[in-house]
């Protein structure tokens, strides 16, 4: 679920040092940890980590096939994953 904040006003910048604004848990947010916000939002990212290298999308390959071969290839898969099993 996404949250949606209320009554959020977006305008000018302005100095986190001289303005007084207070985050949800009431800290004061401050130029220091803005930037620190700003730093670990940046970091982080959705889903799964790349196979290829960090930040990289890793290929996909994707191919249509007859109902009756995708029901085999699921069989067969069945069959290796158990064979895998510790």
């Amino acid at each position: 679920m996404v949250y949606k904040p209320k009554n959020i006003k977006v305008g000018k910048n302005i100095n986190l040092d001289k303005e007084v604004v207070l985050l949800a848990n009431g800290q004061r947010l401050t130029e220091k940890r803005a930037q620190k916000i700003a730093k670990d939002v940046t970091k982080s990212f959705a889903g799964r980590p790349s196979l290829s290298r960090p930040r990289v999308t890793s290929p996909e390959v994707k191919a249509r096939v007859p109902e009756k071969l995708k029901k085999r290839l699921k069989e067969k898969l069945n069959v290796v994953a158990k064979l895998h099993l510790p």
